[in-house]
């Protein structure tokens, strides 16, 4: 959830957010599994400083691409400011699609 805003923003049309993995219960991953395969969902994405762990196994369990991106700068290598973490994340979304 805390990368819906910027992926609205780069055009991307989110159809469902997910918190923490450790805060998640099972129910709540079920309900986002089931929301990505409703929506023929091709991409999920994390954010770095939320952890990983969830996006992945839902990813896995829908056929979809999965892409962790960071709100802060520094989080990722080559980010030490806002403009390059937000480059750093357009490259990494545009990566992840292209493949």
């Amino acid at each position: 959830d805390m990368q819906a805003d910027f992926l609205r923003w780069a055009g991307f049309q989110v159809v469902g957010v997910f918190g923490r993995g450790e805060d998640m219960s099972p129910r709540e991953v079920e309900d986002a599994i089931r929301l990505g395969r409703e929506h023929g969902v091709g991409l999920v994405i994390d954010n770095l400083q939320s952890g990983k762990q969830a996006g992945i196994a839902i990813a896995r369990e829908i056929g979809a691409a999965q892409v962790t991106l960071s709100n802060f700068p520094g989080g990722l290598e080559g980010t030490e400011t806002w403009a390059k973490a937000i480059e750093r994340n357009v490259d990494l979304l545009i990566a992840t699609i292209g493949r």
